[in-house]
């Protein structure tokens, strides 16, 4: 009977689970604050055409659809680029640098590998800075946001999607062939299509191209058109400004990665860890997509999944779970006065910082037997007459 079952692709947090869900949520959320990153929040219903048209239209098939009581197509949000792009472009004075920062849930209606329906991302947005400084501004934090949640084994790699489109279009190659062979990049599979066999080998020499600096001199041989040059300078002063902030250990580049959302326009990125089966952390620059609301404002940012990150963090060993055991149990004996002597007990002890945890109707052999349960050392019993009783340990 499905009452008793989950639908495909969501979870049930139980109460330990969730205490550290919302510590690892919290520390990432006060490095977004530090850094002048502001919360904002958007409804999970949008409108169908905020996700299906200009240049962030997310695939049909992968939204949640309901109808309105007028009608009209609505949506469960696929993600938080897209209506914070939404409320920038309609609602917000546009003081430069803009910094947005929060924390919601998500929806996709397909099951993915290693991917929830519904998921968790806490992220970034900022608006307003069109240089290599915006992007290495949001990679920074990215890294500092994994490491502020205690996970230090990872990598942020970074590529430059006009590398490709470079070539692509030096190539004359016809729209609906740059999106197959972008399609194809994005896989790690082989170009196929029907272009040039030497324009494809060179991208396939390209986007094969991952590691160190290096590789960025080495893509400079490969490549003469102005786009995919600007593409490889822009890098380079991404990698030396996050050098300056002494951060280069935890970067690499992948001039392959294209990513798979359509409105990424140069910079893009991901964090990946050996401790989880795919990225935990996706972002990357979007200048065009405020077109989709009248506007033409530059922008960059970025998402972590909070589930995905806890299992990494699970998994590397360097986290460790924690239990919300109380500091202090108090066993109440079955009458009123013990209700009331318990209750204002409890109560001085919650205001001098510990968590109580009343057991009712009780003695003191079962209050001992209960504290031995829940690992509780600190233990209580308030008698019939309220009083405390002393010698339970």
């Amino acid at each position: 009977m499905y009452k008793f079952r989950l639908p495909e692709g969501t979870q049930d947090y139980l109460p330990d689970s969730l205490y550290n869900k919302k510590k690892i949520q919290e520390k990432i959320m006060s490095v977004f604050r530090n850094n002048a990153y502001q919360k904002i929040q958007t409804p999970k219903l949008e409108y169908y055409d905020v996700f299906t048209s200009g240049v962030g239209a997310v695939p049909d098939n992968k939204l949640f659809k309901l109808t309105d009581t007028d009608g009209s197509l609505l949506v469960l949000r696929a993600d938080m680029t897209l209506p914070i792009a939404r409320i920038v472009s309609t609602k917000m004075q546009l003081d430069f640098p803009l910094r947005l920062c929060y924390l919601a849930d998500s929806f996709n209606f397909i099951t993915e590998r290693n991917r929830m329906r519904e998921f968790t991302q806490a992220g970034i947005e900022l608006y307003g800075v069109p240089g290599p400084e915006g992007d290495a501004e949001v990679i920074a934090l990215a890294i500092k946001a994994l490491l502020s949640a205690g996970l230090t084994d990872f990598q942020i790699e970074i590529g430059q999607v006009d590398i490709l489109k470079g070539l692509l279009h030096q190539a004359n190659i016809p729209e609906d062939k740059q999106k197959e062979i972008i399609s194809a990049v994005d896989k790690k599979n082989f170009i196929d299509a029907d272009i040039d066999p030497e324009v494809a080998k060179t991208i396939d020499k390209i986007t094969m191209l991952y590691g160190d600096i290096t590789v960025l001199k080495e893509a400079g041989e490969l490549v003469h058109n102005k786009t995919s040059v600007d593409a490889l300078l822009w890098l380079f002063e991404v990698r030396q400004i996050l050098a300056e902030y002494n951060l280069e250990q935890y970067i690499s580049f992948d001039l392959g990665l294209v990513n798979s959302f359509s409105y990424y326009s140069g910079v893009v990125f991901k964090g990946i860890t050996r401790h989880f089966g795919a990225p935990i952390l996706g972002g990357g620059r979007y200048d065009k997509l405020c077109q989709a609301f009248n506007r033409n404002i530059p922008a960059t940012g970025f998402a972590i999944g909070i589930r995905d990150l806890m299992q990494a963090l699970e998994e590397s060993g360097g986290y460790q779970q924690e239990k919300t055991t109380p500091d202090l149990v108090i066993g109440v004996a079955d009458s009123y006065t013990a209700l009331g002597a318990s209750r204002k007990i409890a109560d001085n002890a919650i205001e001098k910082g510990l968590v109580v945890d009343l057991l009712y109707k009780t003695n003191k052999e079962l209050t001992k037997l209960y504290s031995q349960k829940k690992n509780i050392d600190n233990i209580l019993f308030v008698n019939s007459q309220g009083k405390i009783e002393e010698d339970l340990n």
